[in-house]
């Protein structure tokens, strides 16, 4: 196995941590049992609301999968970390008024 094809398979086991890391909080978020999942220490625009810790490590495992990818030059288009990253900063996103509340968004990407 070539170092490439080891790094690449070290950026799919990284996009499975994650996925095991992310359903289990979605389905809570998509419960309602909580929904400050979206807010974390990266993209919080309340200054009141605490941000998640588990967003917060979601959220940063999915930027060094996608720093990973840029080094690989892999497509990050079709990546989970890609569409991580891109809900995460809509959900606080406040210049966007269609933006989804964080059940919707949590049931979205289940």
């Amino acid at each position: 196995m070539s170092r490439r094809e080891k790094l690449l398979a070290n950026l799919d086991r990284e996009e499975a941590e994650l996925r095991v890391l992310l359903i289990p909080k979605l389905r809570d978020v998509a419960e309602a049992r909580t929904t400050g999942l979206f807010v974390t220490e990266l993209n919080n625009p309340w200054s009141e609301v605490r941000p998640s810790k588990d967003g917060t490590e979601i959220l940063a495992k999915a930027r060094d999968i996608l720093r990973m990818a840029e080094n690989l030059d892999v497509e990050a288009r079709d990546l989970l970390a890609t569409k991580v990253m891109e809900s995460f900063e809509g959900a606080t996103d406040l210049t966007d008024k269609q933006r989804l509340g964080p059940i919707r968004l949590a049931r979205k990407l289940l």
